[in-house]
């Protein structure tokens, strides 16, 4: 049998938190009342971090406690400006006969925390980058740490976007290091619930207009180094074109 409990904010082990199960509950109520709470009045979190906008939000419209190091002003006219932002994870889990050997037994926990800083210069040009750390305690099971699960220290993501507006119609060029994500990620994702993410080195366009928007991309994967830097591999290629039109989208 095996029990994950996925916490946010509450860092816990099986020694410091022995009701691990109704302190993950407790940590997920009040993040989900926090968010709800300021859903209205501040950007909501995304799963890609970079698509946030804290641009427009201040302390009138937003009381979110973090929002002194999401909104930083880089100059008077606002044009200027940088956030910063993090995530931590802590997943238990607790194996029982493990493969059906009586013998298996095991709890361990598995961790990571990602930091990033999003600088924009000007309306036309901005710069991400996020670091990652990921690690596994003691994993007494056959084949020890999965390979998913440990990513010492990593460059997660680090790209330049250029900007053009003309009415309705944007368009981005983004190049470096970056994060996909498309529809129910199926078939392309981050791949969030596995310990050490997912990314790719490559070029991506994005065309906004109206309802529309496409994005065309061409990357290579980067595949994780646990304990050296993170080089993409040429022999996997990301190529293709993903659209969407959003007809009940809000102006």
């Amino acid at each position: 049998m095996l029990t994950s409990i996925f916490s946010t904010i509450t860092l816990f082990t099986k020694n410091n938190c022995p009701l691990s199960k109704f302190c993950a509950i407790l940590s997920l109520g009040f993040l989900i009342f926090t968010n709800q709470t300021f859903a209205d009045q501040c950007p909501k979190y995304s799963p890609l971090r970079y698509e946030e906008n804290w641009s427009l939000a201040n302390k009138e419209s937003c009381q979110n406690q973090t929002l002194p190091i999401k909104n930083i002003s880089l100059n008077n006219s606002g044009t200027n400006w940088l956030s910063l932002g993090g995530h931590m994870r802590d997943r238990f889990e607790n194996w029982n006969h493990f493969g059906f050997a009586p013998k298996n037994n095991a709890s361990f926990n598995i961790f990571r925390i990602l930091l990033h800083a999003d600088m924009h210069i000007s309306p036309y040009f901005r710069m991400f980058i996020e670091g990652k750390s990921a690690f596994s305690s003691k994993r007494e099971l056959p084949g020890g740490i999965r390979a998913l699960e440990r990513d010492t220290a990593a460059l997660q993501q680090a790209f330049a976007d250029i900007q053009v507006t003309s009415n309705d119609l944007k368009l981005v060029l983004r190049a470096g290091r970056q994060e996909y994500l498309f529809g129910k990620q199926r078939l392309i994702s981050p791949l969030p619930w596995a310990n050490t993410y997912r990314t790719w080195d490559g070029v991506t366009g994005i065309a906004t207009y109206g309802d529309w928007k496409i994005t065309g991309f061409g990357a290579y994967y980067v595949p994780v180094k646990q304990h050296k830097f993170n080089k993409h591999n040429h022999k996997d290629k990301l190529v293709g074109l993903y659209s969407t039109y959003n007809k009940n989208k809000k102006l």
